[in-house]
């Protein structure tokens, strides 16, 4: 026949059992909290529901001072005038930096410096370091006004220093990193407003610079052609060759001023969108670039059917003539360019565009670069441009609510595409 437990080891089971549920209640709590408060609230409830203690005290250690942040009940008056404590004094801060402090009597215990606790009556006390992953990061404080032993309750004492230590470390870091990413998300706000400002600011300026060249520019044109007309006849070779390099350099910057006009011009036109027939745009297309096409021995079709999209035709189409402009041009010399047109469907009701080509190809670190204002990959020797036509595409697909990019094409070359909406109905 089993011996019953005596009165002292049934009450000592039952404390064991209230710490253990206290302890898996504080867990539950602190594994869904996200907050300091919510650790403190957490870590003060478990010390209420196992130790009952009159006053309790949750410090956040700041670097060599502990701030109070939370208390149960409310801390008295005298406590509640100086919080902070420094590492070392009292039996918390010393808790801080030599381990756990047990106090049987403050009243005559020298390591309590502090008055308060002992003016509001207060007798036994713990202080618990609450550890964390390395150093200490807090302190627990549990004082009550009868004088108490500690020996049977050490292991609670310290499982729940640490349970709570780890808590208030990873609320710590929550803490940190939501601090860290508002800080950075102002810093791309801040960063992306300075680039727009400055992109304005560039764009302003181009166009004004735009302006004032074309006057200089037509002058530059409309002499030498008089001198070309009147005095060519007159020239040497040496004559010549000047008077054609004046010419050929004046509509290169006649190409470069009309581009940077319609670059411009594509970031603060209003541009009423609606329904486009995209079959007749691509035919326009077509009929333009067929000089360029046939001069060069180039094949160019349209495969498939073009619907109705919703977008702004004349940006439309001029987005489309400078991809097959691309594509006939970035053409391996002696190489013959065959550019094909196409249109499928795409996600999120739009359609994709794509000019394919078999040319010379982009690499795939310049892909996202190549849509950049005044990007090359090549010298103006080898293909004459401006460096802007791509730039005016990505413009003009964003103002119409759509997206361009390029990947590579089978079997060699390049697949510029352009996705715009469909037209609604």
């Amino acid at each position: 026949m089993s011996q019953r437990p005596s009165s002292r080891e049934a009450r000592l089971l039952r404390e064991r059992l209230r710490e253990l549920e206290a302890l898996g209640a504080m867990g539950a709590r602190i594994a869904s909290s996200r907050g300091l408060e919510e650790v403190a609230e957490a870590a003060l409830e478990a010390a209420a529901r196992a130790a009952a203690p009159d006053l309790a005290l949750f410090f956040v250690r700041e670097d060599d001072r502990l701030r109070l942040l939370r208390t149960r009940p409310d801390a008295p008056e005298q406590a509640a005038q100086e919080p902070d404590l420094r590492l070392g004094e009292c039996l918390c801060g010393l808790a801080a930096g030599d381990g756990p402090v047990f106090s049987g009597d403050i009243h005559a215990d020298p390591r309590c410096t502090l008055e308060a606790c002992k003016l509001a009556g207060y007798k036994a006390f713990v202080a618990l370091p609450l550890t964390g992953r390395s150093a200490c990061v807090g302190v627990l404080g549990l004082a009550w006004r009868r004088p108490r032993s500690f020996d049977e309750s050490a292991p609670f004492y310290d499982i729940l220093g640490r349970q709570a230590g780890f808590g208030l470390q990873n609320a710590q870091l929550v803490e940190r990193l939501r601090h860290y990413a508002a800080d950075l998300e102002a810093e791309v706000t801040r960063r992306t407003a300075e680039i727009r400002a400055a992109n304005e600011d560039l764009e302003a300026f181009a166009d004004s610079v735009s302006h004032d060249l074309r006057a200089p520019l037509r002058a530059i044109q409309g002499f030498a052609r008089a001198l070309a007309d009147d005095q060519g006849p007159r020239l040497d070779a040496t004559g010549r060759d000047y008077l054609d390099r004046i010419l050929q350099a004046s509509a290169r910057m006649e190409g470069l001023i009309h581009g940077l006009l319609s670059y411009a011009r594509l970031r603060r036109a209003k541009l009423p969108t609606g329904p486009v027939p995209l079959e007749a745009v691509v035919a326009e297309v077509l009929e333009l670039a067929a000089p360029a096409a046939r001069a060069g021995g180039g094949e160019l079709t349209a495969e498939g059917s073009f619907p109705v999209v919703r977008g702004h035709r004349e940006t439309l189409l001029l987005a489309l003539s400078n991809l097959v402009d691309n594509a006939l041009k970035f053409t391996a010399p002696g190489v013959a360019p065959r550019v094909r047109i196409r249109c499928d469907a795409a996600p999120d009701g739009r359609v994709r565009i794509t000019v394919t080509d078999n040319g010379i190809g982009v690499p795939p670190e310049a892909r996202d670069r190549i849509f950049r204002p005044f990007e090359r990959l090549h010298g103006r020797e080898t293909y004459p441009g401006t460096g802007i036509g791509l730039a005016l595409v990505r413009r003009a697909a964003e103002r119409m609510d759509g997206a361009t990019g390029v990947a590579p094409a089978e079997g060699g070359g390049s697949a510029f595409w352009l996705e715009i909406p469909l037209a609604e109905g």
